[in-house]
């Protein structure tokens, strides 16, 4: 059959093409490889679902939905599973990024919980999709929280600045349930758990920045806390994956394949440009506590020692979750002026 041939290339295809992206990229300074590297990923997310949705026209959506049990379901996306996380893995090792235990284990529990994503639509009547998703959603947050500590060492933060962050959470006027430190070398942050309310900073944080870089980069995750960053794109990400429920109670091929288009876009959108727009929030909320002058110092930094670009395409902007350094001073000076 013609699909299956579609389906086949669709799968080795994207992996081939990112194995030989990566010879080609081999030479370029750090912040130049990992933005050449993103466009090449995306580029092969393309290639996968181009090929994805014409074999789905031409009869494979009919194929993975011929199948009783709901598990087997899960065969609808693994043509676009599987080149994604094995071209994510070359690129990552290509980096040199360390791969550790932890981040095998978040991307098993990642894997399983789109599984269950899409087995279960066809079992679940349609008014409670969208609750179910938002469950899990919920629950996966915590999960990850607990991985997170467990195996990337996480231990609460403690001693002096423990008392000034517990000081900059009583000013911002947000209850965080935790601040826990993380064995990790790059400087990041992060906030997760169920209630989108514990703070994880990296060792490397705590190392490379001074006491108010690092106070403007913990502001920022209450930024995340206050604004209910978490909880809104959650809500956004099972709007987005309830859509293709609808295609499928609808029937026909025309209207899965539509549904499945809108699902993807918005799912993109939640996932990149909303949440670029969640971070230049979160960042003007960390000057209205610290000032902007220690947020931009904290951003400038962060930007160097991690080689993230200070200037990006327009194409890169529409891939990634976190705005470019320049993007970010522009907003922060347009909303606290001189």
């Amino acid at each position: 059959m013609l699909w299956e041939m579609l389906i086949l290339f669709g799968m080795i295809l994207p992996v081939l093409f990112v194995w030989h992206r990566i010879k080609e990229l081999r030479g370029y300074e750090k912040e130049g490889r990992m933005i050449k590297f993103e466009k090449v990923l995306f580029e092969a997310l393309i290639i996968s679902l181009v090929f994805f949705s014409l074999a789905g026209i031409l009869g494979f959506f009919d194929f993975a939905m011929s199948f009783i049990e709901p598990l087997d379901k899960i065969i609808v996306i693994l043509p676009v599973l599987v080149p994604l996380v094995v071209s994510t893995l070359l690129i990552t090792r290509e980096l040199g990024e360390k791969i550790r235990r932890g981040d095998y284990i978040v991307l098993a529990v990642f894997i399983v919980f789109i599984f269950l994503l899409v087995s279960l639509f066809s079992i679940i009547p349609m008014p409670y999709v969208p609750i179910v998703y938002l469950l899990m959603f919920l629950s996966f947050a915590e999960l990850f929280s607990r991985i997170v500590r467990r195996f990337f060492h996480g231990t609460p933060m403690s001693g002096e600045l423990r008392a000034k962050v517990e000081e900059l959470c009583r000013r911002a006027n947000v209850n965080v349930e935790e601040v826990y430190i993380i064995d990790e070398e790059r400087i990041g942050a992060f906030v997760t758990g169920m209630k989108g309310k514990t703070i994880f900073i990296t060792k490397g944080a705590i190392e490379k920045l001074n006491e108010m870089e690092l106070l403007a980069v913990i502001a920022h995750e209450l930024g995340h806390v206050k604004r209910r960053h978490a909880l809104k794109r959650e809500l956004a990400l099972v709007f987005g994956l309830s859509l293709p429920i609808i295609g499928y109670y609808m029937g026909g091929d025309i209207p899965l394949f539509l549904s499945f288009v809108m699902s993807i876009a918005l799912v993109f959108y939640s996932t990149f440009q909303l949440a670029k727009k969640f971070e230049i929030d979160a960042d003007r909320f960390a000057a209205s506590l610290v000032g902007p002058i220690n947020v931009i110092k904290a951003l400038e930094k962060v930007y160097k020692k991690e080689g993230l670009p200070k200037r990006t395409p327009r194409w890169y902007n529409i891939i990634h979750s976190h705005p470019s350094l320049e993007e970010r001073v522009r907003a922060l000076e347009a909303a606290f002026p001189p």
